[in-house]
């Protein structure tokens, strides 16, 4: 599994890529077609004609990651067009993209945030403390540090 952070931007080549591409020459077409930065640490996803293959190229720290996906009954959904230049996606997009999902057709929910934060207490009885039998003593009230409260917090924020 491929794991991004959430501000990693993916740029898809449009139309078909020669497979046969290696690390170079994706790179170049990263710099040619794409007209970004193959160092940029950003994600780099060329597709072959069939839409069966990936090939997607990843700089991070001291080298180029290249990841190669193939399917072997399904097809990916991918943008034929070469003219319209780079798609770009979000990371999220694009595990949907991995996960065979047609990205321009899926919403996700929302994501729900809330400003409210809530406080519950209530007692709790610890049990009492290990005594031996030689120090029995008759029977007493119960201390009061034998009682304290638990507290729950839930924290919600609001967008």
């Amino acid at each position: 599994m491929i794991r991004l952070g959430a501000q990693t931007q993916v740029y898809l080549a449009a139309g078909a890529t020669d497979m046969r591409k290696q690390i170079d020459g994706l790179a170049a077409l990263v710099v040619d077609v794409l007209a970004a930065d193959p160092f940029s640490s950003q994600v780099f996803v060329f597709c072959n004609r069939g839409r069966d293959k990936l090939k997607i190229l990843v700089w991070q720290h001291n080298g180029f990651w290249l990841w190669y996906r193939r399917l072997e009954r399904e097809r990916f959904w991918w943008p034929m067009s070469a003219s319209e230049g780079p798609v770009k996606l979000s990371a999220r997009e694009f595990q949907w993209l991995l996960d065979g999902l047609d990205p321009t057709r899926v919403q996700a929910h929302k994501r729900a945030d809330f400003d409210l934060i809530i406080t519950v207490g209530r007692p709790v009885t610890r049990p009492p403390p290990y005594r031996s039998r030689r120090a029995e003593l008759p029977h007493r009230a119960p201390r009061s540090d034998s009682l304290h409260t638990r507290q729950h917090c839930i924290i919600l924020r609001s967008c």
